[in-house]
């Protein structure tokens, strides 16, 4: 990757395919074929069509392999060079740790009263209609994810949620949400079948069935949800396997907290 590239340029190189290489032989041919033919007509007046049809054949082979030519260069310089997949992780573990650290400031919350200050819950799944690719070490990144990072005090709990866009390292709908232990209904990994797609890096759309959510629930109604996994393996991710999403240990964290807080209950 050249130096002076933008990180949203190399970011978005890596989410798209690298053309192949266009076959020229029909154009080659036309300019072979349409130059005999044109030297042949040259040489004889009675095959003067023949000169230029000749003549016609091979400019129009010359023209379409430049337009070929530079179609391809054109779409290759949109998708090469790619970030390798560890500046990829760098920049997504870069991120993640400025996000993680606003989000102190963004719930309003005294450091000194949160007890995970130092240890946040994280939770990241890929967001819908985000782009993915399998890369060579046969992990899953995707251009857009959900995150939500959780605070512990000693009567409640901060959410900070987010959706991230990752070419650009933006984070975008922001929300912040403060829940009392008591008011928490359940905090679990549930089953949904609401619409949600993924994008290969060909651009083409692929709706995904069945995805798992970690899900946070309180008794107002309201709740947090991050699409961490998907079940029903889809043809498409066969080849590669998910970042961990974090929700295994969120959920367990604050079940024992919640626990704590409503007397075993």
């Amino acid at each position: 990757m050249a130096s002076t590239e933008s990180r949203s340029t190399a970011v978005t190189k890596y989410f798209k395919a690298t053309p192949e290489k266009p076959s020229y032989i029909e154009n080659i041919i036309a300019m072979v074929g349409g130059g005999i033919a044109f030297l042949a007509g040259l040489s004889d007046s009675s095959l003067t069509c023949l000169a230029i049809l000749g003549f016609i054949a091979a400019g129009w082979g010359f023209l379409a392999y430049l337009a070929k030519n530079s179609s391809y260069n054109n779409a290759y310089r949109e998708a090469e060079p790619k970030p390798s997949d560890k500046q990829m992780d760098e920049w997504m573990e870069q991120d993640k740790k400025q996000i993680v650290t606003d989000a102190v400031a963004k719930l309003g919350l005294v450091p000194e009263k949160v007890l995970n200050l130092n240890d946040p819950l994280v939770v990241i799944g890929p967001k819908s209609s985000a782009k993915f690719k399998i890369g060579g070490d046969g992990i899953i990144r995707f251009s857009a994810y959900e995150i939500v990072v959780i605070y512990l005090t000693d009567y409640h709990l901060g959410a900070y949620s987010c959706g991230w866009d990752f070419v650009n390292g933006r984070s975008t709908s922001e929300q912040t949400q403060e829940y009392h232990y008591t008011d928490v209904v359940s905090v679990s990994t549930l089953s949904s079948n609401t619409s949600f797609s993924v994008v290969t890096v060909d651009g083409k759309d692929h709706p995904i069935q069945s995805h798992q959510q970690f899900s946070l629930s309180v008794a107002s109604g309201e709740s947090i949800k991050v699409t961490v996994a998907f079940p029903q393996v889809e043809a498409i991710f066969q080849q590669g396997k998910l970042l961990p999403t974090g929700s295994e240990k969120a959920i367990s964290a604050l079940r024992t907290m919640l626990r704590e807080k409503k007397g075993g209950v």
